[in-house]
């Protein structure tokens, strides 16, 4: 009879419970009337991409914090919690729409009498650039149920929920990808300007400390490219490549993750501390306030880099270069003439 009421209790608890909070994708169903036991529950991740890139091999997973607490029921300690499976994702796998995959958690198999467990739960965070992880602000509850029928036997029920503000919720959509694409593109202009010209650029690329970055990433050339010099590929090290454009040349890095910053100089053209334009031989060169720079993934964000070379000549007509002083001079030996003119035409009329 007293295991029936302590039955009938834990249950009535733990309906309340359940009730009372939003779970993720998966939840176990409880009915009295047909009792089941359930050794793992899973939990889903979205993982989306921001921007424009392709997203890294990930493995997102969880591990429990402290002890479990007893918040139901006669037991004095919560066993610790099985094996945590992770949810991987491979290259390329986020989406602007979000893709899925669970994690497994596997529940203990040592409870020894009916109650409610609760273990908190935070998310493993990883190092991968550009991937953004649940922060440790922000736990995850699971909730054990262990419910018990006439003969004894044991059954455990479980739901994950997280809280947030002191709100519950069942969004778990932290997991994001950011990346952008870095484009350098040259303009040439003025009539003296040789558009066939190739100017030397420098491009470096620094990243976040703590963070692994792709060992390269590649430079796709447009048009107006010299690829006999050009570099192909570029580290997040610091590091120096080269670019040679002409007018109109574009080259590309995609793929870059949020928080790369890169530094473009054109050579022979490094920005002067008083003003964004400087020479560099014949050309007059217009450096852009963004050739230092970070990749964003904002709405309307401009990751592109232009730099305008111009250089112009003065027309030699001849006419205006050789004779302009003597058509001045005599245009003040006329005006001379016609007052003088004016002047006697009045002594003559007094």
């Amino acid at each position: 009879m007293k295991l029936k009421k302590l039955f009938a209790g834990v249950v009535a608890v733990a309906m309340m419970a359940t009730m009372a909070m939003p779970s993720f994708a998966a939840k176990h169903t409880y009915n009295e009337g047909a009792l089941e036991d359930h050794n793992s529950i899973t939990v889903t991740k979205v993982y989306s991409l921001v921007g424009t890139g392709s997203s890294p091999d990930e493995t997102f997973t969880l591990e429990q914090v402290g002890d479990g607490v007893v918040k139901k029921g006669g037991a004095t300690t919560a066993p610790a919690l099985g094996t945590i499976t992770g949810a991987h994702f491979e290259v390329g796998d986020a989406t602007a729409n979000g893709a899925s995959k669970d994690i497994t958690i596997t529940l203990p198999n040592n409870f020894t009498t009916p109650g409610i467990y609760e273990y908190t739960l935070k998310e493993v965070v990883g190092t991968n650039a550009g991937v953004a992880y649940r922060a440790e602000s922000k736990p995850i509850k699971l909730v054990v149920t262990v419910v018990s029928d006439d003969a004894g036997n044991l059954y455990r029920y479980a739901a994950v929920h997280t809280e947030e503000s002191g709100d519950k919720s069942d969004e778990f959509t932290d997991n994001t990808y950011s990346a952008n694409a870095l484009t350098v593109k040259k303009e040439v202009k003025g009539n003296g300007a040789d558009r066939s010209k190739y100017f030397d650029f420098t491009i470096e690329l620094t990243g976040e400390q703590g963070k692994t970055y792709a060992e390269k990433y590649t430079i796709t050339a447009g048009s107006g490219v010299d690829t006999t010099k050009s570099a192909t590929s570029i580290s997040v090290d610091g590091d120096a490549v080269h670019v040679w454009l002409q007018n109109n040349g574009t080259v590309t890095i995609a793929n870059l993750p949020a928080g790369v910053r890169w530094k473009v100089t054109e050579v022979g053209a490094a920005l002067d501390a008083e003003s964004s334009k400087v020479m560099n031989g014949e050309y007059e060169v217009t450096v852009p306030a963004d050739a230092n720079g970070t990749v964003s993934v904002a709405e309307n964000a401009d990751n592109d880099v232009v730099f305008t070379n111009k250089s112009t000549v003065n027309v030699d007509t001849g006419v205006i270069l050789d004779n302009a002083p003597y058509i001045a001079l005599l245009t003040i030996v006329a005006a001379g003439a016609v007052v003088m003119i004016m002047k006697k035409r009045r002594n003559y009329e007094d």
